[in-house]
């Protein structure tokens, strides 16, 4: 799939006639920053954001994203970013379809650029302040262009699951994992995404949350790179 095409239907999900009444923006923004010196001179700054829109009763949109940049002894080591878009189809209180889009760029992993479109369904088996827990089943579509100048079309399955638990009056922990297997060669190809983190509640506007991320690939995307990634990353939160 070209990359033109993926942009175009993620414009035109973006601008539907079905958007025509929304409801104001709510969600996180999340900037955290590190710094380490003596033996190893390194920092690190994030920022993250994870917002939603009820357009109307049936459908919902979703943005969120990630950015990430290190250095250590004055080199770069990490920049990443990445940014998503979905739209929520609601069907009932439980079962959901939706249509997604993206781009990623981590040039230290093997990414030039990625863009992605796909489509699925969300299932909530339960939804509240004090536990949730969503699964979720599609089909995506990837065009990547990776750092060693080749580029490739994949089409994958990909399976997720999203919770929350609270587990203290201001303590909630929080994880996810997404599982991805490609058409084809998917024994040697698939990834696996995950986070676990908590979150403690300073006060209703303010949260300080802390973030372990990893990105595990089981055939590097390219030649001398690592199968996986992790990043440990503490953030202050503003709730919008």
């Amino acid at each position: 799939m070209k990359k033109s095409t993926i942009l175009a239907v993620a414009a035109l999900i973006t601008f539907s006639p079905l958007a025509s009444i929304a409801a104001p923006v709510e969600g996180r923004l999340s900037l955290g920053y590190t710094s380490t010196s003596g033996n190893t001179d390194e920092q690190k700054t994030n920022f993250n954001f994870d917002l939603t829109q009820q357009r109307n009763e049936r459908l919902k949109f979703g943005y969120n994203g990630l950015a990430i940049y290190g250095r250590a002894n004055g080199e770069t080591n990490t920049d990443k970013q990445n940014a998503n878009f979905v739209s929520e189809f609601i069907k009932s209180d439980r079962d959901s379809f939706y249509l997604n889009s993206g781009y990623l760029r981590d040039r230290f992993a093997g990414y030039d650029q990625r863009l992605n479109l796909g489509a699925g369904l969300f299932k909530y088996f339960s939804k509240g302040d004090e536990a949730g827990l969503r699964g979720s089943f599609g089909v995506d579509v990837t065009r990547e262009d990776y750092t060693d100048s080749t580029s490739d079309t994949v089409k994958w399955l990909k399976f997720g699951l999203n919770g929350h638990k609270k587990i203290g009056n201001n303590v909630r922990v929080i994880s996810s994992i997404d599982v991805g297997t490609p058409h084809e060669d998917y024994e040697d190809r698939y990834q696996v995404d995950s986070m676990i983190g908590g979150v403690c509640t300073v006060n209703e506007q303010m949260d300080i949350e802390v973030k372990y991320l990893t990105n595990y690939r089981k055939t590097p995307l390219v030649s001398g790179k690592e199968r996986m990634d992790s990043n440990f990353l503490t953030s202050l939160v503003y709730k919008m």
